[in-house]
C-alpha cells in the first residue's frame, strides 16, 4: 500500500487526531506488545499493516501470525509508509486499527481503589500511571477536564498495555466525575506536595479514590473541596515535587497495603506495620 491509499490516509489520521478516532470508534495500536495485548484482552482488531521492517522483527512477525490466526485483514505497505503516517520517529513494524468499545461503570467502580486524574496533559503520564493502577490492583481510572487521550498512540506505549486491560471511565468535567463516584459510595483522597497529611498516617477508606492533578498546577480548588482528607509525600530537600506517575506509584500501593496489615501501630511513611481503620 502506498502513502495515498484510503486505509493508509485513514490510519494517519487515526495516530493524529483524538477527534478523528472518536469520530471513528476506532484506534491504532502500534509494536507487537500493544498488538497481543489488544488480541489478550478481547478488543476487536479491524485491520493491521505491516512494513518491510518486519523481516528483522520475530516479535512482530509472531503478532502478525496471531493476526492471521483469527482471520484478520493484514496489509503490506511499502517502503517508508508507516514512518510517513506514525506518529513515532521508528515506528516499530506492525501497527492496527481497534474497535473502541463501551466500559461499564460498574467494572471500574464496583473495587477497591480507583486513581482519579484531573486535567492531566501529558500522555507519557497517563500511561505510566495505569501500569501502576493495574500492577497494584486498582480497579481502573477516572479521568476528568482536559485530561490527554487515553487511547491516543503516545499513552499507549506508555502504558505498555495496562491502558487495554485497565477500565477507563472519562468525564467531560471534575463535577460529573465526583457524582458518579459519590454515587459509588467511594471517598476521595487528594494529593498536595506541600499540604495535608503524612500518607503513612492516612486512614484509608474501603473504597477509595486516589484523586492527582494537572501536572503543573495540581489540583484544582474545586478537586480539593471534593476530597475527604489530603496527603502529601515528605520528600528530602530540596525536592519539591513528584512526578505525578511516581507519587501515583507510591500511594496505590501504600493503600492497597494499609488495608491488607495487621499491625496496629501506624509508623507514618515508613510504612512499616501499618494497620488503617476504615472510615466511619
Amino acid at each position: 500500500m502506498s502513502p495515498r491509499h484510503g486505509e493508509v490516509q485513514r490510519l494517519r489520521r487515526l495516530f493524529s487526531s483524538r477527534r478523528f478516532r472518536r469520530e471513528e470508534k476506532s484506534f491504532v495500536i502500534e509494536g507487537p506488545e500493544l498488538v497481543v495485548a489488544a488480541l489478550d484482552a478481547g478488543w476487536m482488531i479491524e485491520r493491521a499493516f505491516t512494513s518491510p521492517e518486519i523481516e528483522h522483527s520475530a516479535a512482530s512477525q509472531r503478532a502478525a501470525e496471531r493476526i492471521k490466526s483469527h482471520g484478520i485483514a493484514l496489509s503490506e505497505l511499502g517502503a517508508g509508509v508507516l514512518e510517513r503516517v506514525a506518529d513515532a520517529t521508528t515506528p516499530q513494524p506492525i501497527a492496527a486499527i481497534v474497535a473502541m468499545k463501551e466500559t461499564h461503570p460498574e467494572a471500574v467502580l464496583d473495587g477497591g481503589v480507583v486513581v482519579v486524574l484531573d486535567n492531566v496533559r501529558d500522555p507519557g503520564n497517563l500511561g505510566a500511571v495505569a501500569r501502576v493502577a493495574e500492577a497494584s490492583g486498582c480497579s481502573g481510572l477516572v479521568l476528568s477536564g482536559n485530561v490527554t487521550d487515553p487511547l491516543g498512540p503516545k499513552a499507549l506505549r506508555a502504558s505498555t498495555g495496562s491502558l487495554l486491560r485497565v477500565g477507563v471511565l472519562e468525564y467531560a468535567n471534575f463535577e460529573d466525575a465526583r457524582q458518579a463516584l459519590a454515587d459509588a459510595k467511594i471517598s476521595l483522597i487528594g494529593t498536595s506536595s506541600h499540604a495535608g497529611i503524612d500518607f503513612g498516617n492516612q486512614v484509608w477508606p474501603e473504597r477509595r479514590g486516589i484523586v492527582l492533578g494537572n501536572e503543573a498546577q495540581g489540583l484544582s480548588d474545586e478537586a480539593i473541596a471534593a476530597c475527604s482528607s489530603l496527603v502529601s509525600i515528605p520528600l528530602a530537600p530540596p525536592v519539591e515535587s513528584l512526578n505525578v506517575a511516581v507519587a501515583a506509584g507510591i500511594l496505590c500501593f501504600a493503600a492497597q497495603r494499609g488495608l491488607r496489615s495487621s499491625d496496629v501501630h501506624a509508623e507514618g511513611s515508613t510504612m512499616h506495620g501499618v494497620k488503617y481503620e476504615e472510615l466511619s
